[in-house]
Protein backbone atom coordinates (compact mmCIF):
# COMPACT_ATOMS: atom_id res chain seq x y z
CA UNK A 1 0.00 0.00 0.00
CA UNK A 2 1.35 3.50 -1.05
CA UNK A 3 1.08 6.47 1.51
CA UNK A 4 0.25 9.69 0.36
CA UNK A 5 1.41 11.99 3.21
CA UNK A 6 -0.33 15.41 2.13
CA UNK A 7 -3.57 12.86 1.66
CA UNK A 8 -6.00 12.52 4.99
CA UNK A 9 -8.60 10.27 5.41
CA UNK A 10 -12.25 11.98 5.92
CA UNK A 11 -12.91 8.29 6.01
CA UNK A 12 -15.92 6.62 7.79
CA UNK A 13 -17.29 6.95 11.34
CA UNK A 14 -15.08 3.64 11.62
CA UNK A 15 -11.77 4.73 10.95
CA UNK A 16 -12.45 7.89 13.42
CA UNK A 17 -13.49 5.33 15.72
CA UNK A 18 -10.65 3.12 15.58
CA UNK A 19 -8.21 6.06 15.96
CA UNK A 20 -9.83 7.16 19.23
CA UNK A 21 -9.66 3.99 20.51
CA UNK A 22 -5.92 3.85 20.13
CA UNK A 23 -5.50 7.39 21.30
CA UNK A 24 -7.44 6.62 24.77
CA UNK A 25 -5.54 3.37 24.69
CA UNK A 26 -2.29 5.73 24.83
CA UNK A 27 -3.41 7.80 27.28
CA UNK A 28 -4.71 5.19 29.87
CA UNK A 29 -1.11 3.43 29.56
CA UNK A 30 0.29 7.24 30.23
CA UNK A 31 -2.32 7.43 33.45
CA UNK A 32 -1.60 3.62 34.57
CA UNK A 33 2.62 4.48 34.22
CA UNK A 34 1.99 7.46 36.07
CA UNK A 35 0.10 5.99 38.96
CA UNK A 36 2.65 3.25 38.96
CA UNK A 37 6.07 5.67 39.25
CA UNK A 38 9.41 4.79 37.90
CA UNK A 39 10.41 2.00 40.02
CA UNK A 40 7.28 -0.28 39.78
CA UNK A 41 6.68 0.40 35.87
CA UNK A 42 10.36 -0.44 35.16
CA UNK A 43 9.60 -4.06 37.25
CA UNK A 44 6.88 -4.50 35.20
CA UNK A 45 8.04 -3.60 31.62
CA UNK A 46 11.67 -4.41 32.10
CA UNK A 47 11.83 -6.93 28.92
CA UNK A 48 9.61 -5.05 26.78
CA UNK A 49 11.79 -2.29 27.59
CA UNK A 50 14.95 -4.91 26.69
CA UNK A 51 13.25 -5.87 23.43
CA UNK A 52 12.84 -2.06 22.27
CA UNK A 53 16.60 -1.44 22.92
CA UNK A 54 17.74 -4.02 21.34
CA UNK A 55 15.75 -3.25 18.17
CA UNK A 56 17.65 0.19 18.67
CA UNK A 57 20.58 -0.55 18.92
CA UNK A 58 20.80 -2.98 16.33
CA UNK A 59 18.79 -0.73 13.48
CA UNK A 60 20.11 2.72 14.04
CA UNK A 61 23.64 3.44 12.55
CA UNK A 62 26.10 5.75 14.46
CA UNK A 63 26.79 9.19 12.53
CA UNK A 64 30.09 10.10 12.03
CA UNK A 65 30.74 12.97 15.24
CA UNK A 66 31.27 16.15 14.50
CA UNK A 67 33.09 18.57 16.84
CA UNK A 68 30.26 21.31 17.35
CA UNK A 69 28.63 18.28 19.46
CA UNK A 70 29.78 18.12 23.13
CA UNK A 71 30.76 15.04 23.89
CA UNK A 72 28.65 14.69 26.68
CA UNK A 73 26.11 15.22 24.57
CA UNK A 74 26.91 12.27 22.29
CA UNK A 75 27.13 10.07 25.53
CA UNK A 76 23.59 11.19 26.68
CA UNK A 77 22.25 10.48 23.23
CA UNK A 78 23.98 7.14 23.48
CA UNK A 79 22.44 5.80 26.43
CA UNK A 80 19.29 2.80 26.18
CA UNK A 81 16.19 5.64 26.69
CA UNK A 82 17.50 8.21 24.16
CA UNK A 83 18.46 5.32 21.53
CA UNK A 84 15.15 4.02 21.71
CA UNK A 85 13.33 7.49 21.82
CA UNK A 86 15.59 8.67 18.92
CA UNK A 87 14.43 5.31 17.20
CA UNK A 88 10.75 5.22 17.82
CA UNK A 89 10.83 9.14 16.41
CA UNK A 90 11.75 8.01 12.91
CA UNK A 91 8.89 6.08 12.36
CA UNK A 92 6.64 8.80 12.53
CA UNK A 93 8.49 10.25 9.34
CA UNK A 94 7.28 9.04 6.14
CA UNK A 95 9.28 8.94 2.89
CA UNK A 96 9.17 12.32 0.90
CA UNK A 97 7.53 14.08 3.94
CA UNK A 98 9.09 17.84 4.66
CA UNK A 99 9.58 18.02 8.25
CA UNK A 100 10.27 20.91 10.46
CA UNK A 101 12.23 20.76 13.16
CA UNK A 102 11.75 22.98 16.31
CA UNK A 103 15.05 22.73 18.26
CA UNK A 104 17.56 21.30 16.68
CA UNK A 105 20.10 20.14 19.49
CA UNK A 106 23.13 19.31 18.26
CA UNK A 107 21.47 17.47 14.90
CA UNK A 108 21.66 14.32 16.47
CA UNK A 109 18.31 13.31 15.15
CA UNK A 110 18.38 15.87 12.24
CA UNK A 111 20.88 13.69 10.57
CA UNK A 112 19.19 10.43 11.23
CA UNK A 113 16.59 11.63 9.84
CA UNK A 114 17.98 13.18 6.82
CA UNK A 115 19.91 9.68 6.46
CA UNK A 116 17.44 7.12 7.16
CA UNK A 117 14.17 8.36 6.53
CA UNK A 118 14.22 9.75 3.08
CA UNK A 119 12.81 13.21 3.59
CA UNK A 120 12.00 15.92 1.04
CA UNK A 121 12.99 18.27 2.72
CA UNK A 122 14.77 19.58 6.32
CA UNK A 123 14.05 22.68 7.72
CA UNK A 124 15.25 23.46 11.66
CA UNK A 125 14.92 26.96 13.75
CA UNK A 126 16.31 27.41 17.37
CA UNK A 127 17.00 30.06 19.40
CA UNK A 128 20.98 29.46 19.21
CA UNK A 129 22.65 30.15 16.53
CA UNK A 130 25.62 27.68 17.37
CA UNK A 131 23.21 24.89 17.20
CA UNK A 132 21.92 25.55 13.80
CA UNK A 133 25.81 25.24 12.67
CA UNK A 134 26.11 22.29 14.08
CA UNK A 135 23.29 20.65 12.19
CA UNK A 136 25.03 22.35 8.70
CA UNK A 137 28.41 20.31 10.41
CA UNK A 138 27.28 17.29 10.86
CA UNK A 139 25.48 17.12 7.76
CA UNK A 140 28.89 18.23 5.82
CA UNK A 141 30.55 15.32 8.27
CA UNK A 142 27.90 12.73 6.97
CA UNK A 143 27.92 13.37 3.55
CA UNK A 144 24.39 14.76 3.94
CA UNK A 145 24.80 18.42 2.81
CA UNK A 146 23.68 17.90 -0.77
CA UNK A 147 20.03 17.72 0.69
CA UNK A 148 17.27 20.43 1.04
CA UNK A 149 18.60 21.41 4.10
CA UNK A 150 17.57 25.24 5.97
CA UNK A 151 18.51 26.70 9.50
CA UNK A 152 16.80 29.94 10.37
CA UNK A 153 17.21 31.77 14.24
CA UNK A 154 13.69 31.84 15.32
CA UNK A 155 11.85 31.42 18.06
CA UNK A 156 8.94 28.86 17.94
CA UNK A 157 6.71 31.38 19.60
CA UNK A 158 7.51 34.04 16.69
CA UNK A 159 6.66 31.70 14.25
CA UNK A 160 3.76 32.85 11.61
CA UNK A 161 1.24 30.55 9.26
CA UNK A 162 3.16 32.65 6.73
CA UNK A 163 6.55 31.36 7.37
CA UNK A 164 5.72 28.27 7.97
CA UNK A 165 3.43 27.88 5.02
CA UNK A 166 6.22 29.16 2.42
CA UNK A 167 8.57 26.02 3.95
CA UNK A 168 5.49 23.66 3.84
CA UNK A 169 5.83 20.93 6.13
CA UNK A 170 4.23 17.98 6.18
CA UNK A 171 5.37 17.48 9.92
CA UNK A 172 6.85 19.79 12.61
CA UNK A 173 8.80 17.64 15.24
CA UNK A 174 9.26 19.52 18.34
CA UNK A 175 11.30 17.16 21.18
CA UNK A 176 12.97 17.94 24.80
CA UNK A 177 11.47 21.27 23.93
CA UNK A 178 8.12 22.51 26.04
CA UNK A 179 9.67 21.44 29.60
CA UNK A 180 12.44 23.66 28.74
CA UNK A 181 10.14 26.70 27.98
CA UNK A 182 8.22 28.82 30.62
CA UNK A 183 5.05 28.88 28.93
CA UNK A 184 4.64 25.30 27.15
CA UNK A 185 0.78 25.78 26.79
CA UNK A 186 1.68 29.29 25.25
CA UNK A 187 4.54 27.59 22.87
CA UNK A 188 1.99 24.59 21.37
CA UNK A 189 -0.85 26.95 20.61
CA UNK A 190 1.97 28.75 18.44
CA UNK A 191 2.59 25.73 16.64
CA UNK A 192 -0.69 25.01 15.88
CA UNK A 193 -1.68 28.35 14.90
CA UNK A 194 1.60 28.46 12.43
CA UNK A 195 0.12 24.81 10.63
CA UNK A 196 -1.03 24.47 7.52
CA UNK A 197 -3.76 21.85 6.27
CA UNK A 198 -2.78 18.18 6.50
CA UNK A 199 0.19 18.95 8.52
CA UNK A 200 1.07 17.45 11.95
CA UNK A 201 2.95 18.13 14.79
CA UNK A 202 4.71 15.50 17.24
CA UNK A 203 5.63 16.48 20.32
CA UNK A 204 7.21 15.07 23.31
CA UNK A 205 7.23 15.57 27.04
CA UNK A 206 8.12 13.68 29.98
CA UNK A 207 5.76 11.07 31.78
CA UNK A 208 5.03 12.73 34.74
CA UNK A 209 7.32 10.99 37.28
CA UNK A 210 10.34 11.27 34.69
CA UNK A 211 13.75 12.90 34.18
CA UNK A 212 12.61 15.53 36.93
CA UNK A 213 16.33 15.66 38.48
CA UNK A 214 16.76 17.82 34.97
CA UNK A 215 17.09 21.47 36.23
CA UNK A 216 16.82 22.81 32.37
CA UNK A 217 13.30 21.10 33.03
CA UNK A 218 10.99 24.42 34.35
CA UNK A 219 7.59 22.37 34.52
CA UNK A 220 5.76 18.61 34.87
CA UNK A 221 3.13 17.13 32.42
CA UNK A 222 0.67 14.69 33.18
CA UNK A 223 -1.79 13.62 31.19
CA UNK A 224 -4.70 16.26 32.23
CA UNK A 225 -2.19 18.53 31.40
CA UNK A 226 -1.30 17.45 28.23
CA UNK A 227 -5.27 16.86 27.16
CA UNK A 228 -5.51 20.31 28.41
CA UNK A 229 -3.17 21.55 26.43
CA UNK A 230 -4.45 19.85 23.36
CA UNK A 231 -7.56 21.24 23.75
CA UNK A 232 -6.64 25.14 24.51
CA UNK A 233 -4.63 24.61 21.00
CA UNK A 234 -7.59 23.53 18.68
CA UNK A 235 -5.28 20.17 18.17
CA UNK A 236 -6.80 16.84 18.07
CA UNK A 237 -4.88 13.98 18.96
CA UNK A 238 -4.14 11.28 16.33
CA UNK A 239 -1.39 8.79 18.19
CA UNK A 240 -0.42 9.08 21.64
CA UNK A 241 1.91 6.64 23.17
CA UNK A 242 4.54 5.83 25.65
CA UNK A 243 8.19 5.67 24.69
CA UNK A 244 10.63 3.71 27.19
CA UNK A 245 8.58 4.51 30.21
CA UNK A 246 10.16 7.94 30.32
CA UNK A 247 8.22 10.02 27.13
CA UNK A 248 4.58 10.56 26.33
CA UNK A 249 4.93 11.05 22.37
CA UNK A 250 1.94 13.16 20.74
CA UNK A 251 1.11 13.35 17.22
CA UNK A 252 -1.80 16.14 16.51
CA UNK A 253 -3.36 17.98 14.09
CA UNK A 254 -5.94 20.61 13.41
CA UNK A 255 -8.06 18.25 11.86
CA UNK A 256 -10.43 15.23 12.54
CA UNK A 257 -9.61 13.20 9.25
CA UNK A 258 -6.95 10.32 9.71
CA UNK A 259 -3.64 11.17 8.57
CA UNK A 260 -1.90 8.64 7.03
CA UNK A 261 0.94 8.63 8.82
CA UNK A 262 -1.22 7.79 11.35
CA UNK A 263 -2.49 4.41 9.31
CA UNK A 264 0.97 4.02 8.28
CA UNK A 265 2.62 3.93 12.03
CA UNK A 266 -0.51 1.51 13.45
CA UNK A 267 0.91 -0.60 10.17
CA UNK A 268 4.45 -0.97 11.72
CA UNK A 269 5.43 -4.08 13.66
CA UNK A 270 6.76 -3.34 17.39
CA UNK A 271 9.35 -5.02 18.91
CA UNK A 272 8.23 -7.73 21.35
CA UNK A 273 10.12 -9.66 24.76
CA UNK A 274 10.87 -13.32 24.08
CA UNK A 275 7.82 -15.20 25.26
CA UNK A 276 8.55 -16.66 28.66
CA UNK A 277 9.02 -20.29 29.39
CA UNK A 278 5.99 -22.78 28.75
CA UNK A 279 4.34 -22.77 31.90
CA UNK A 280 1.04 -23.82 33.28
CA UNK A 281 -0.14 -21.90 36.54
CA UNK A 282 -2.12 -24.20 38.45
CA UNK A 283 -3.81 -25.12 42.23
CA UNK A 284 -2.45 -27.67 43.74
CA UNK A 285 -4.19 -28.73 47.23
CA UNK A 286 -2.80 -28.68 50.37
CA UNK A 287 -3.13 -31.18 52.17
CA UNK A 288 -4.53 -30.00 55.51
CA UNK A 289 -4.40 -33.50 57.13
CA UNK A 290 -0.84 -33.73 57.26
CA UNK A 291 -0.49 -29.55 58.71
CA UNK A 292 1.63 -29.56 62.10
CA UNK A 293 1.05 -27.59 64.94
CA UNK A 294 3.38 -24.42 65.52
CA UNK A 295 4.06 -24.10 69.12
CA UNK A 296 1.94 -24.99 71.40
CA UNK A 297 -1.39 -24.68 69.31
CA UNK A 298 -3.58 -27.19 69.87
CA UNK A 299 -4.53 -29.05 65.97
CA UNK A 300 -7.60 -30.98 65.55
CA UNK A 301 -9.68 -32.06 61.80
CA UNK A 302 -12.73 -33.03 60.93
CA UNK A 303 -15.11 -33.23 57.73
CA UNK A 304 -14.86 -29.07 57.95
CA UNK A 305 -11.19 -28.48 57.92
CA UNK A 306 -8.47 -28.20 60.28
CA UNK A 307 -9.24 -25.92 63.58
CA UNK A 308 -6.25 -24.33 65.67
CA UNK A 309 -6.99 -23.18 69.38
CA UNK A 310 -3.84 -20.85 70.81
CA UNK A 311 -4.02 -20.69 74.78
CA UNK A 312 -3.73 -17.07 75.84
CA UNK A 313 -1.66 -15.30 78.51
CA UNK A 314 -2.34 -13.67 81.81
CA UNK A 315 0.89 -11.53 81.02
CA UNK A 316 1.85 -10.76 77.31
CA UNK A 317 1.03 -12.45 74.00
CA UNK A 318 1.16 -16.31 72.98
CA UNK A 319 1.83 -16.81 69.19
CA UNK A 320 0.80 -20.08 67.45
CA UNK A 321 -1.06 -21.58 64.58
CA UNK A 322 -0.52 -23.96 61.10
CA UNK A 323 2.16 -25.07 59.22
CA UNK A 324 1.63 -26.94 55.92
CA UNK A 325 3.60 -27.92 52.52
CA UNK A 326 2.75 -25.99 49.51
CA UNK A 327 3.86 -27.34 45.89
CA UNK A 328 4.78 -23.58 44.55
CA UNK A 329 4.61 -20.15 46.21
CA UNK A 330 3.13 -18.29 43.50
CA UNK A 331 0.13 -17.49 45.20
CA UNK A 332 -2.05 -19.07 48.40
CA UNK A 333 -5.84 -19.39 48.29
CA UNK A 334 -7.29 -20.61 51.36
CA UNK A 335 -10.65 -20.31 53.31
CA UNK A 336 -10.64 -18.92 56.86
CA UNK A 337 -13.03 -18.78 59.34
CA UNK A 338 -12.32 -17.03 62.79
CA UNK A 339 -13.85 -17.93 65.75
CA UNK A 340 -12.59 -15.33 68.21
CA UNK A 341 -11.81 -11.99 66.55
CA UNK A 342 -11.49 -10.55 69.90
CA UNK A 343 -8.89 -12.32 71.20
CA UNK A 344 -6.57 -11.67 68.74
CA UNK A 345 -3.87 -8.89 68.66
CA UNK A 346 -2.47 -10.19 64.98
CA UNK A 347 -3.18 -12.52 62.50
CA UNK A 348 -0.14 -13.51 59.94
CA UNK A 349 0.40 -15.86 57.06
CA UNK A 350 3.81 -16.84 55.56
CA UNK A 351 5.65 -18.74 53.59
CA UNK A 352 9.10 -20.21 54.31
CA UNK A 353 11.87 -22.47 52.26
CA UNK A 354 13.25 -25.72 53.31
CA UNK A 355 15.32 -24.24 55.47
CA UNK A 356 12.67 -22.24 57.56
CA UNK A 357 13.43 -18.72 56.79
CA UNK A 358 10.57 -16.54 55.84
CA UNK A 359 10.13 -15.58 52.09
CA UNK A 360 6.80 -13.63 52.35
CA UNK A 361 5.01 -12.68 54.98
CA UNK A 362 1.28 -10.92 55.69
CA UNK A 363 -0.37 -9.44 58.54
CA UNK A 364 -3.64 -8.38 59.10
CA UNK A 365 -4.67 -6.16 62.27
CA UNK A 366 -7.81 -6.58 63.35
CA UNK A 367 -7.76 -2.79 65.35
CA UNK A 368 -7.25 -1.76 61.82
CA UNK A 369 -9.58 -4.07 59.96
CA UNK A 370 -12.62 -5.43 61.69
CA UNK A 371 -13.05 -9.49 61.59
CA UNK A 372 -16.44 -11.25 61.40
CA UNK A 373 -16.59 -13.46 64.42
CA UNK A 374 -17.40 -17.47 63.30
CA UNK A 375 -17.70 -16.24 58.76
CA UNK A 376 -15.76 -18.07 56.57
CA UNK A 377 -13.90 -16.30 53.30
CA UNK A 378 -11.40 -16.93 51.01
CA UNK A 379 -8.39 -14.84 50.48
CA UNK A 380 -5.60 -15.42 48.02
CA UNK A 381 -2.37 -14.14 48.72
CA UNK A 382 0.81 -13.51 45.83
CA UNK A 383 4.27 -12.26 47.37
CA UNK A 384 4.46 -8.41 47.87
CA UNK A 385 0.82 -7.87 46.75
CA UNK A 386 -2.38 -6.90 49.31
CA UNK A 387 -5.21 -8.72 49.50
CA UNK A 388 -8.01 -7.43 51.59
CA UNK A 389 -7.21 -6.93 55.15
CA UNK A 390 -3.85 -8.92 54.45
CA UNK A 391 -0.95 -6.57 53.88
CA UNK A 392 2.31 -7.84 52.40
CA UNK A 393 5.96 -7.09 54.56
CA UNK A 394 7.86 -4.92 53.09
CA UNK A 395 11.37 -6.14 54.55
CA UNK A 396 10.64 -9.77 53.51
CA UNK A 397 13.49 -10.32 50.53
CA UNK A 398 11.59 -13.16 49.07
CA UNK A 399 13.12 -16.45 47.58
CA UNK A 400 11.43 -20.05 46.89
CA UNK A 401 9.03 -21.30 49.44
CA UNK A 402 7.86 -24.80 50.20
CA UNK A 403 5.76 -23.99 53.26
CA UNK A 404 3.21 -21.80 54.39
CA UNK A 405 1.78 -20.66 58.04
CA UNK A 406 -1.22 -19.89 59.43
CA UNK A 407 -0.21 -17.19 62.62
CA UNK A 408 -2.24 -15.58 65.45
CA UNK A 409 -1.27 -13.78 68.07
CA UNK A 410 -2.88 -13.46 71.36
CA UNK A 411 -4.27 -10.24 73.52
CA UNK A 412 -5.17 -11.97 77.04
CA UNK A 413 -5.65 -14.76 78.69
CA UNK A 414 -8.24 -16.24 76.65
CA UNK A 415 -7.46 -18.79 73.89
CA UNK A 416 -7.65 -17.73 70.13
CA UNK A 417 -9.77 -20.19 67.81
CA UNK A 418 -9.56 -20.29 64.03
CA UNK A 419 -9.85 -22.75 61.18
CA UNK A 420 -9.05 -23.45 57.82
CA UNK A 421 -11.23 -25.70 55.73
CA UNK A 422 -9.05 -25.92 52.19
CA UNK A 423 -6.33 -24.48 50.82
CA UNK A 424 -4.45 -24.66 47.68
CA UNK A 425 -1.02 -23.13 46.31
CA UNK A 426 -0.19 -22.34 42.49
CA UNK A 427 2.31 -24.07 40.74
CA UNK A 428 3.91 -22.91 37.72
CA UNK A 429 3.75 -26.99 35.53
CA UNK A 430 5.24 -27.28 32.32
CA UNK A 431 2.69 -28.69 29.60
CA UNK A 432 4.00 -32.23 28.96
Amino acid sequence: MAFDVQRSYPADAGDRRLRDALVRAGWAEALVLERLGPDRSREVLGDHLAAHVEQARTSLKPLTPWPAQPERVTKVLSDDGNQVRIRRTLDYIVPGDRVLEVGVGFGQVSGLMMRDTGIAGYTGIDIGQHRLDAVHQMAERNGLDHLDIETALVDLLDLTPEWVGRRGPDLIMTQEVLEHVPDAEGALAALARSMGPGCCVLFTVPVLGRIEACWGHLSLFDVARVQRMLADAGLVAQHVEVVYDAWLFVLASTSEDVPARVVRLASLARPTPPPPPAAVPTFVPVTLGEAKAVNDAEVTEDKDGVHVRVEGRRRGNQQGGLAFDIAGDIALRFELRVDTPQQLRMLSVEFYDDGGKRTARWTWDPAATRMAAGKARTYVLKPGEPFGPFRPDAEVTGGPATGARVLVETSGKNAAKFSVARAAAVEAKRPK
